[in-house]
């Protein structure tokens, strides 16, 4: 009986032991947990608080590059500006200058003009270089030595001229084959001062581009030529009175 008293004794201690000990355990775990959220709650407010100073500075940033933007498009508007004076200006300071001398300018064309060389006609090309001038002087040419012939034998005189310009035998401009020593007799007899028709003129014009009834020839005569030396030479053509010889 004895013995069942102390057994009984022991197990109300061992159990009131264990319920002290569970309590203990309890309060410890209690503790723990609310130690966890204490810190996890400070960490998540750390955390809010360094996303909040992220944003912010993130905000600062992109209004210092949208400040700096600005303020570059205005540099570039300002500079374009610039440049666009300075252009204008200059152009002005051009166009002044230009104006300031137009007639030094148009005299100069003018006095050039009559000393241009023409190449082409439309779509021929001039067979010699000639300018207005030697375009005259070969049709008063014309009219001097085959003015009462027709016109295709005054288009014949004017080619021998041109053919020997381009020969290697003769002088290489019209002006310097008329003006040649003991050439043509209306050179030396004054015939070549009398102003030539339109007619004459054309049949230069004819000649200049292309037509060259006399076959190449490097000579001409009329029928009444006694000279032996003209003579001899071998006949390329004959229109009218006048003879064409190479």
């Amino acid at each position: 009986m004895k013995k069942l008293k102390v057994f009984a004794l022991s197990m109300i201690l061992v159990f009131g032991l264990s319920v002290v000990v569970y309590n203990t355990n309890a309060k410890i775990a209690n503790n723990q947990e609310k130690k966890y959220e204490s810190q996890e709650k400070a960490a998540l407010s750390n955390n809010e608080d360094d996303a909040h100073k992220a944003i912010n500075e993130n905000k600062k940033n992109t209004n210092l590059k949208t400040i700096s933007f600005n303020n570059a498009d205005e540099t570039k508007k300002a500079n374009k500006n610039n440049v666009q004076d300075v252009s204008n200006s200059n152009k002005t300071g051009a166009d002044v200058k230009t104006n300031s001398t137009p007639s030094k300018v148009q005299s100069q064309n003018v006095a050039k003009a009559s000393d241009k060389v023409t190449a082409s006609r439309g779509d021929l090309k001039a067979a010699i270089p000639y300018n207005a001038k030697e375009l005259d002087l070969l049709a008063r040419l014309v009219r001097a030595e085959a003015g009462g012939e027709s016109y295709n034998a005054q288009v014949g005189v004017a080619a021998v001229v041109i053919n020997r310009v381009k020969s290697s035998k003769f002088p290489n401009t019209i002006t310097s084959v008329i003006y040649s020593n003991n050439q043509f007799t209306p050179v030396q007899n004054g015939q070549i001062n009398k102003p030539a028709t339109d007619t004459n003129k054309k049949a230069v014009q004819e000649a200049l581009y292309g037509k060259d009834p006399s076959n190449g020839a490097l000579f001409f005569y009329d029928t009444s030529c006694t000279s032996k030396w003209l003579l001899s030479k071998p006949v390329k053509a004959k229109i009218g009175k006048m003879v064409y010889a190479y």
